[in-house]
């Protein structure tokens, strides 16, 4: 759709953002709604795709208010369900060198399409059905079967039934979640998409399976739902916008000043061309005071800079042509020829035979609620489809908090309410585009929010929506700034988290890592003594809760192996998800993950008897030793522990530059582990690998096994000895 089909009234605001969708405004259709799938047969829990040949077009296709269009399926137990179908843009992707590094080149391959996915979990024959509401009624398609062939994916992640403090997958198998956060995935942040592709392979191959991501980052990373502007950033939010007296509740972008005065396009998104191609670069101009306006794009400008008649509005259009080696766009500028004010408005970058909007972030107007980026959603399927074929599971932070925050601070409020019907459309179109994925862990409403906001009705709200049309039953979470005990408590929640991260501020905490995450978790656990929590975030950080100097310079990840451990073996339902994620990488950590994965593997995690174990260690004088620190769990006459030696704390390593002094002659006491004989393994936490073994009974002489020399941590396992 071209803007200029439409008077300047339509062609803004909204518009321009539906451009980059090729949506026009709504226009009915009698053609009849034909579905079509891409597959025949499908394993359990594998994706299978629909495509529904729906042409009519709509003023907003992301609002199921307008048009919501459904798949109803039959299961082979003859059970129904109803599916949401998704507005889709698709993209052609490379990897190309941008600016001398590889960057992924994402340029739309065709016009949107309406698609449904869905991941069935029976295995049969199921049928299913487009449904088709909106303001022409109701229309239905023909039907479409498939087969659901068995498989060993173990399905989605679901809270245990038989011990409510931990994870199983739909095929009843527990499941621990040892991982981090990889939260910002973007081309201007560390983890780039090719590079986030790359960690989740990492981190599969040494045994993590777990990641927090964030889809709300505003416009510094995946954003799918957020403030996008080719003229500001949310951080620094000036951008030159104003309204005219005759029409206050619409923005245009003012350029005023002397000659010279110009300003540049900066979208967030670099925006992608196709070599050898014909673009049209438009939009319309008001001159006042003697201005007069100018376009540069791509070496191309206005043959003469434009002065429009007084009171009128004037189009301009550049064409230009890219070169065989062109894939990105030189970002266009808008400069003042003569000094004066320059009104633009409706700014458009499309291929010259039509096509989808490319420059729709420069649009002051774009709704940002009830709409979604299309460049991020693309992203976010990469991701997703990455943590499927790697088998880690991705627990996705959904909402963008700042648009929503400000209006959930009075529950019988109209911009409460609003706030709730937004959320809805926002999560039908996530559970439609992302639900059938198994790697989809759970929804995080909102990182970080405010902890005295009245959300209960909120996530009540949304409990009950998705109860409709999540089919999966995905579990759902959020997160504070500070601690919410209401939160780690709802019903409308499956599992609760907290994140803590260890500063100056608190001199005793910053000194010891293991020490400060026992005390923040056992807070949490004493308030959630009956459901699944964890630390969702963690780490050492300065008083601006920024990475410490001192770590930037270390190659030391003292810090987060022994959080590792010390999360692992304390009760909690995961690891302490560690946050500096552009630490881990760069050092290559990952095999810590290895080393924990490999020694955890046998722990009964969904067994209504474990539980952590009472566990002593004495010094060679038999007093309490009080460097060392014991974590561990049992399950009846079965025990797995990490003894931390305190002076192995990261200040110690990276601070003070100092190598802890090996403890010899110690001894392991297990007062609560029954009567019986037993062996131990001791393993190296580092190498994940066993080192020694040994034999002990209870009770004995004097109840006590010894404990091998180490200098920073060691580990045991502890099991019958065989007869």
């Amino acid at each position: 759709m071209n803007t200029h089909g439409f008077s300047h009234r339509i062609s803004s605001c909204t518009t321009i953002f539906l451009v980059i969708v090729s949506t026009a405004l709504f226009a009915g259709q009698n053609d009849p709604l034909v579905l079509s799938s891409d597959a025949t047969r499908v394993a359990c829990y594998d994706k299978i795709e629909f495509n529904i040949n729906l042409t009519t077009q709509y003023h907003n296709p992301f609002d199921p208010n307008e048009v919501n269009l459904t798949i109803e399926l039959t299961d082979p137990q003859n059970y129904s369900l109803s599916l949401p179908a998704f507005y889709y843009q698709p993209y052609e992707r490379k990897t190309l060198k941008n600016n001398n590094r590889p960057q992924t080149w994402i340029c739309p391959s065709g016009p949107p399409i309406w698609l449904a996915r869905f991941a069935p979990s029976i295995p049969g024959q199921y049928q299913a059905r487009a449904i088709l509401c909106d303001l022409h009624g109701k229309q239905l398609s023909g039907p479409v079967s498939f087969e659901c062939l068995p498989s060993n994916d173990p399905g989605f992640l679901r809270v245990c039934p038989t011990n409510p403090r931990s994870f199983i997958t739909s095929n009843g198998k527990p499941f621990f979640p040892i991982g981090q956060n990889l939260a910002f995935i973007g081309e201007t942040q560390y983890l780039t998409l090719l590079r986030a592709e790359g960690t989740l392979a990492q981190l599969a191959r040494h045994g993590a399976n777990y990641v927090r991501i964030w889809s709300g980052c505003d416009d510094w990373a995946l954003g799918i739902e957020a403030r996008k502007s080719a003229f500001g950033r949310s951080w620094n939010w000036n951008p030159p916008f104003d309204s005219l007296p005759d029409r206050p509740d619409h923005l245009l972008i003012k350029l005023s000043g002397p000659a010279g005065k110009s300003l540049n396009l900066n979208p967030s998104h670099p925006i992608a061309l196709r070599p050898s191609t014909r673009y049209i670069l438009s939009g319309k101009v008001l001159t006042q005071s003697g201005a007069r306006f100018q376009v540069h794009c791509s070496g191309q400008s206005l043959a003469q800079p434009i002065q429009s008649p007084p009171d009128t509005w004037a189009d301009w259009q550049i064409s230009f042509q890219t070169l065989p080696t062109t894939y990105w766009l030189d970002n266009p500028s808008l400069q003042l020829d003569q000094p004066g004010t320059a009104w633009i408005d409706a700014i458009s970058l499309t291929e010259a035979g039509g096509g989808p909007e490319l420059l729709w972030e420069a649009s002051p107007n774009r709704p940002v609620l009830g709409t979604y980026n299309q460049p991020d959603c693309f992203y976010l399927d990469q991701v997703i489809e990455a943590a499927r074929k790697n088998n880690i599971k991705i627990q996705l932070t959904l909402l963008t908090r700042d648009l929503y925050m400000k209006n959930l601070s009075d529950e019988s409020s109209t911009p409460y309410q609003s706030a709730i019907n937004a959320a809805r459309k926002t999560l039908r179109y996530a559970v439609a585009r992302w639900g059938y994925a198994t790697s989809l862990a759970a929804w995080e409403y909102f990182n970080e929010i405010d902890p005295g906001k009245p959300t209960t009705r909120f996530y009540q709200e949304l409990a009950r929506y998705l109860d409709q049309i999540d089919p999966y039953r995905h579990l759902r979470t959020t997160s504070t700034w500070s601690s919410c005990p209401r939160d780690w408590q709802s019903p409308w929640l499956d599992f609760a988290q907290e994140h803590y991260y260890y500063r100056p501020a608190d001199y005793s905490k910053y000194r010891d890592e293991a020490e400060a995450y026992l005390q923040c978790y056992d807070r949490l656990h004493r308030q959630t003594p009956d459901r699944p929590s964890f630390l969702g975030e963690f780490g050492l950080a300065d008083n601006q809760w920024r990475l410490n100097d001192e770590l930037k310079q270390s190659a030391s990840l003292a810090d987060f192996h022994h959080t590792l451990w010390a999360s692992a073996l304390s009760g909690s339902s995961a690891t302490a998800l560690y946050w500096w994620w552009d630490r881990v990488d760069p050092l290559n950590h990952y095999p810590l993950y290895q080393s924990l994965a490999d020694f955890t593997q046998n722990i009964p995690w969904n067994s209504i008897h474990l539980q952590s174990i009472n566990a002593r260690v004495l010094s060679p004088d038999n007093s309490p030793a009080g460097q060392i620190i014991p974590i561990g769990l049992a399950d009846n006459n079965r025990a797995w522990l990490w003894f931390y030696h305190t002076q192995s704390a990261w200040c110690h390593a990276v601070t003070d530059k100092q190598t802890p002094p090996t403890l010899t002659n110690y001894q392991l006491s297990l007062p609560t582990l029954p009567p019986g004989a037993y062996q131990i393994q001791w393993w190296n936490t580092q190498s994940g690998q066993p080192t020694s073994s040994g034999k002990f009974t209870l009770p004995g002489n004097n109840n006590s096994t010894p404990i091998p020399p180490f200098n920073t941590d060691i580990a045991c396992h502890i099991q019958p000895a065989l007869p």
